[in-house]
C-alpha cells in the first residue's frame, strides 16, 4: 500500500491552473495567460455568456472619500458620520476608535452600499471618537480604510463637540 502524497504547486502552476479554469469557464475560448493577481486585484468575467468572454483584473475598491463626523445637536448623543459613495459598493463597514485618529479602530457596524451616512448614539461620557469607512464590492472584495474623521467628544454635561 502506497501512502498518498499531496503536491503543492508553485505560484506559476496555480496561475496556469487558474487560467485554464478561466478558459473553461469562458466557453473554451483561448486566452493569453493573464498577469498573476495579487492582493490588489480581483478577477471578473467581462462579456460572458454563450459566446464566452474575457478575464479582467480589477483594482480594489477605493476608500470612501471625505469622511466626516458631525454632532447632530450640541446637546445630545448622536454623531452623524458621512462619506462619498464608492462605485458598485455593496456594503460599507464603519470602524470606530476611542484611542486616536491613527490607532485603535475596530469594526463597529455595516450598512448597505446605497447608504453614505451612519448615525451613532452609543457613547460614554468623557470619551472621544474617530471613524473610518471601507467599501466592499460583491461578497468580500474590500478596499482600504478611509482617512479618519475629525474627533468628536461627549463631555460630562453630555455636550457633543
Amino acid at each position: 500500500m502506497t501512502a498518498a502524497r499531496r503536491l503543492r504547486p508553485s505560484v506559476g502552476a496555480w496561475h496556469a491552473l487558474g487560467a485554464a479554469a478561466l478558459t473553461v469557464c469562458l466557453g473554451g475560448a483561448a486566452l493569453a495567460a493573464p498577469p498573476i493577481a495579487d492582493a490588489a486585484t480581483n478577477w471578473t468575467v467581462v462579456g460572458g455568456g454563450a459566446g464566452g468572454g474575457t478575464g479582467q483584473a480589477e483594482p480594489l475598491p477605493a476608500a470612501p472619500g471625505s469622511p466626516n463626523a458631525a454632532c447632530v445637536s450640541i446637546v445630545g448623543w448622536t454623531i452623524k458620520v458621512t462619506w462619498n459613495a464608492v462605485p458598485h459598493a455593496s456594503t460599507y463597514t464603519i470602524y470606530r476608535s476611542t484611542s486616536s485618529s491613527s490607532s485603535g479602530f475596530s469594526v463597529y457596524d455595516t450598512v448597505s452600499g446605497g447608504t453614505t451616512s451612519y448615525s451613532d448614539s452609543n457613547f460614554s461620557v468623557l470619551s472621544s471618537y474617530w471613524y473610518r469607512i471601507t467599501a466592499t464590492v460583491g461578497v468580500n472584495w474590500t478596499g482600504p480604510q478611509s482617512a479618519s474623521t475629525p474627533k468628536r467628544s461627549i463631555s460630562l454635561l453630555l455636550v457633543c463637540t
